[in-house]
């Protein structure tokens, strides 16, 4: 566990490859789980109509689910380099 603290204390100093690789990761991680999900909750559409409009939502269903995931993920890694806010 140590380890992964002083990767992490590194990375958050000085960013570098470092960065790069918890973005690639975490951008990874949100993708396949996401594409996963997406096509799950799609799947419950009528896929055999052959619809235009249903092939159309399940193509949003699936982007807005691992967009979503991505951006999550992303958001964590970069707000570790932002600005802290306190309450007041």
């Amino acid at each position: 566990m140590k380890p992964i603290r002083n990767f992490l204390a590194l990375e958050e100093r000085l960013a570098g490859w470092r960065f790069w690789l918890l973005w690639v990761l975490a951008t990874n991680a949100g993708f396949f789980p996401g594409l996963r999900i997406g096509n799950l909750l799609a799947a419950r559409l009528d896929a055999g109509s052959g619809e235009l409009s249903i092939e159309i939502l399940r193509a949003v269903i699936i982007g807005t689910s691992f967009a979503s995931l991505i951006g999550l993920f992303q958001g964590l890694v970069i707000a570790r380099h932002g600005e802290r806010s306190r309450p007041q």
